[in-house]
């Protein structure tokens, strides 16, 4: 990442995604401070952006078999990515570290809204509108019982997964806050104001 930054230059936007296997916010926020000040620097600008799921088809398309003492949700991938949480903190005071780190680091957060996230980004860069394809497709069924759900259910809760997209769906899903909505217009058209550039 520090790499990418380096060829960066105040002429367009350049994009990082942090997948599988990478740092999460838990042990990464540093780095992102780090990434920020560096962008900050140059006179460009930097934001960071999430889209959460609801946790139960999290699982599902992420999982291929039902074992609840090895579900890995997306608190888990938020917070330490591929790696459980520890136990010894309570799925609420995970739920609440988490939110901290999205009201203080995020520019803007969504949740199962694909079609925000995308008028946001191109509102705020200016760069055009692309068709991409979609690769990344479950081409299979499972069947699963009703036991089966209310096990993970119930561990996903007791790792605070529910109470986390819970908090998320109150302060950022817009259907659920026209307060929401004027943020991220006024927010669009504060960095509008500020973007680099596009050629």
């Amino acid at each position: 990442m520090d790499n990418f930054l380096s060829l960066l230059k105040n002429e367009t936007w350049i994009f990082a995604e942090n997948h599988i296997r990478n740092y999460g916010m838990s042990d990464g926020i540093e780095h992102v401070r780090r990434w920020k000040s560096n962008v900050e620097s140059r006179g460009c600008r930097f934001l960071i952006t999430t889209i959460f799921r609801d946790p139960l088809n999290h699982y599902l398309s992420l999982h291929q078999k039902l074992d609840p003492e090895n579900i890995i949700g997306q608190l888990d991938f938020f917070m330490t990515n591929y790696k459980p949480l520890s136990d010894e903190i309570d799925g609420k005071e995970r739920a609440k570290q988490a939110i901290d780190i999205l009201t203080k680091h995020f520019d803007f957060v969504f949740y199962e809204n694909h079609d925000l996230l995308t008028e946001t980004i191109l509102n705020v860069t200016g760069l055009p509108s692309q068709n991409l394809g979609h690769t990344n497709k479950n081409r299979g069924r499972k069947s699963y019982s009703k036991e089966g759900l209310s096990d993970i259910l119930k561990h996903l809760n007791s790792r605070g997964d529910i109470d986390f997209i819970n908090a998320v769906k109150y302060n950022y899903d817009p259907s659920r806050s026209y307060i929401f909505t004027n943020n991220v217009q006024e927010k669009q058209g504060q960095i509008r104001k500020e973007r680099p550039s596009v050629k």
